[in-house]
């Protein structure tokens, strides 16, 4: 069964370090095409002028805001972009909506070092791009690099992370559709166990809705990793936040499309022994 969430990647802790290396456009005017054109400016710093270009390390965050005009140079309200990295470093919102002043606002956590291009799309096929260099990873390129990942102890008792990842993906428009493997299909519906790290969406101690994900939370406000690595958990109780790993039992269900872009959700769960 295919399943479709909006593409959206790990999370990176806020660095109080940004280098923008001579990539500030002063009034620097966007090509229009004949269909419109995009624009990218740091969000708040919008008198900066736009961006062609940003210089990072890896862990950095910062926030953007692309801007929609049409043919005429006229900002473009209410039309929902699509954010893209290249290399996979985190878009927070990777289909953010522009205001009434053609602005459409996200936020970048840089994860992998290297090169990198943000590519923005808009409807009627309106493009336009980023650069990016993030530094502090570069000898690895863009593999396995992942800000904030902890290791847990292995159980036979739960199922794996590698497992839950083990999708085919696809882009479809602005979302990453999926097909499940047939062993994590044949588990729909029926009570499993799943280890990781607590990611809260409630205020106050105990947490009846939240995420747990494979890697140990560095924002709280995104999620520390892909679709496939986490899981949305519904608690008919509440559990105590903690930041150890917990181990949740519950009933597996697979999502289709969702307001939260997950891929796996965790009814009735509760703390296994």
């Amino acid at each position: 069964m295919p399943s479709i969430a909006p593409k959206w990647l790990g999370a990176g802790m806020l660095i109080a370090t940004l280098a923008l290396a001579g990539c500030l456009g002063e009034g620097r005017e966007t090509e229009q095409s004949d269909r419109g054109a995009i624009s990218s400016y740091l969000d708040g710093n919008l008198e900066l002028g736009e961006v062609e270009a940003l210089s990072l390390d890896a862990g950095d965050q910062v926030n953007l805001a692309f801007r929609l005009t049409d043919a005429d140079g006229r900002p473009v309200a209410g039309e929902r972009l699509a954010v893209l990295s290249r290399a996979g470093n985190l878009i927070t919102h990777p289909a953010p909506r522009t205001d009434d002043d053609g602005y459409a606002r996200t936020r970048l956590l840089a994860q992998r070092g290297g090169q990198d291009t943000l590519e923005v799309t808009a409807p009627g096929d309106i493009k336009g791009e980023l650069r990016l260099r993030v530094g502090g990873d570069e000898a690895n390129g863009h593999e396995d690099h992942q800000v904030g990942e902890a290791q847990v102890p292995e159980r036979e008792d739960v199922v794996s992370w590698s497992r839950l990842g083990a999708l085919e993906t696809w882009e479809e428009d602005d979302l990453l559709a999926a097909e499940f493997p047939d062993d994590i299909q044949a588990l729909e519906g029926r009570t499993i166990r799943v280890q990781g790290f607590m990611m809260p969406l409630e205020q106050g101690d105990r947490q009846r809705h939240f995420l747990l994900s494979k890697s140990t939370p560095s924002c709280f406000y995104c999620a520390p990793g892909g679709p496939e690595s986490v899981v949305e958990i519904k608690a008919d109780r509440g559990l105590a936040f903690t930041f150890d790993a917990l181990v949740l039992e519950g009933e597996l269900e697979l999502l289709d499309p969702n307001e939260m872009g997950m891929f796996y959700r965790l009814k009735n769960a509760r703390k296994a022994d």
